[in-house]
């Protein structure tokens, strides 16, 4: 599949996914930056981690120098501390079937998201 105007490569990804052979251009750098970071599979995560690690004991050591407490909450805990928020159930269906322009009911979908 060729994408003559691949954007971010959403389009690439869903045919990576699929299995699909794909290539992509894009002209703007940034979204061709863009595509080509959502469209590299080859990160090792064992790399990440080992890059991490490093990273995340560095900030620990500066919370430190600055007296600063490190006191992770427990996943357990974040709802009551930071409550999720949801969107209203007709929100949620226009996630999905409002979401393209061709929807019937377009005019309704508006105004439910204003």
């Amino acid at each position: 599949m060729l994408d003559p105007f691949c954007g971010i490569g959403t389009t690439l990804v869903e045919c990576g996914k699929l299995g699909v052979p794909a290539a992509g251009v894009q002209a703007n750098p940034v979204a061709c930056l863009a595509s080509r970071a959502k469209t590299d599979w080859s990160p090792d995560s064992t790399e990440l981690l080992e890059h991490a690690m490093p990273v995340a004991q560095a900030a620990l050591d500066e919370l430190k120098r600055q007296g600063i407490a490190d006191n992770p909450v427990p996943v357990s805990d974040y709802d009551a501390i930071a409550p999720l928020r949801n969107l209203s159930p007709e929100s949620q269906a226009l996630l999905l079937s409002g979401s393209t322009r061709s929807s019937k009911n377009w005019k309704h979908n508006w105004e439910l998201m204003r």
